[in-house]
């Protein structure tokens, strides 16, 4: 299936927006909610509450690709040169120093990779939310622009949406904004350019509601939650050399 562009989506700074509007530009009723027999089309438009499939390297590159650096390399020579002179001591030295930073990135990038996979494992949770006037809960990738949530305590919260009402409704959103304590939501409209911890009356994937309860319209999912957009760019990221790794590199063949 194909993944919709920004310009599909119809809410953009829902913070500053009432939710009668916002239910207005989804076509959905926030009493009722959506019909069921409207999901799959709108499936087809905003695509999957879930995050595209990366294809993965291999344990075994990833561990091919921490012999690679120039300083190991070096090292690798020195170690040679350690034998062939019969220096075996300072030879097995280098060679334990060469394994153990081998193994060091081996399991940076592994436990990197590890903490992908466990985001795109939240996406098989399931949710409450208001259909064809009922309560029902469903498998978070079929989660649409217009759906209204219900979050109680202990839930994990699965796309981005607008407050509808909320009841001493407070959120952890450490995970997000880096903020330690929970937040306390609210419904009003906020009318100013605000910093994404500021936006009271939004709730964010990957967060996790602490107290009380709510009710809320679906605004954004998959890549198309501020997580998802931090996911996007964590996976398109280029891999660049640090300046470190570059002024080894010219050391290293200069040595």
């Amino acid at each position: 299936m194909a993944t919709p562009n920004d310009s599909t989506y119809p809410i953009e700074n829902a913070y500053s927006k009432n939710a009668d509007d916002i239910a207005k530009l989804l076509d959905t009723n926030l009493q009722t909610g959506l019909q069921e027999g409207t999901i799959d089309e709108r499936i087809k438009k905003y695509g999957l509450n879930s995050y595209a499939e990366q294809k993965q390297k291999s344990i075994w590159l990833i561990l091919f690709e921490q012999f690679k650096s120039p300083i190991i390399l070096l090292l690798v020579v020195a170690a040679g040169f350690s034998f062939f002179f019969q220096d075996w001591i300072e030879g097995f030295a280098i060679i334990g120093v060469i394994f153990i930073t081998a193994a060091l990135g081996f399991f940076m990038e592994l436990q990197a990779r590890n903490s992908m996979k466990a985001l795109k494992e939240m996406d098989i949770s399931v949710s409450k939310v208001w259909r064809d006037n009922a309560l029902k809960e469903i498998p978070s990738e079929r989660i649409v622009p217009g759906d209204v949530l219900v979050l109680e305590a202990g839930d994990m919260v699965l796309a981005d949406a607008r407050a509808v009402e909320v009841n001493q409704f407070e959120i952890d959103e450490s995970a997000l904004t880096g903020e330690s304590l929970p937040v306390e939501k609210n419904i009003e409209i906020i009318e100013k350019d605000v910093s994404l911890a500021d936006k009271i009356n939004l709730i964010f994937k990957g967060t996790s509601v602490v107290k009380g309860n709510a009710r809320a319209i679906v605004t954004g999912t998959g890549l198309h939650t501020e997580l998802g957009k931090i996911t996007r760019l964590v996976e398109t990221a280029k891999q660049d050399d640090t300046p470190l790794e570059k002024k080894l590199r010219g050391l290293t063949k200069i040595l």
